[in-house]
């Protein structure tokens, strides 16, 4: 399935960042990601997500990007905004660590 799919699959990256898994701010820190990565602005993210396109098919419709590189910029923000959780005192690095694999293993499925 990967990233595009899964997360149009659970209702565009509003559905699938607000989850239990990290709360409703992993949606911004995910959205920055993926506006980093592809280099483009928020309004343009939500348009394409809007008129059903996939984030893969969004990475791959830009030049030199693609739906791994997206995924590891999604990987890189998750980690580092767990990081900052644990070195918070907001959580253990074992809860980290499953938390991290619990998302990133629903980006990955299929």
């Amino acid at each position: 399935m990967g990233v595009g799919s899964t997360l149009a699959a659970s209702g565009g990256t509003r559905g699938f960042w607000s989850g239990a898994a990290f709360g409703p701010g992993l949606f911004r820190l995910g959205e920055a990601a993926v506006t980093r990565y592809l280099g483009i602005s928020a309004a343009t993210l939500r348009s394409d997500l809007a008129a059903g396109k996939s984030l893969a098919k969004i990475a791959s419709g830009i030049s030199g990007k693609s739906a791994s590189g997206l995924e590891s910029a999604l990987a890189a923000a998750g980690k580092t905004q767990l990081h900052k959780a644990v070195s918070a005192g907001w959580m253990t690095s074992a809860e980290a660590a499953k938390r991290f694999r619990a998302v990133f293993a629903r980006v990955k499925a299929d």
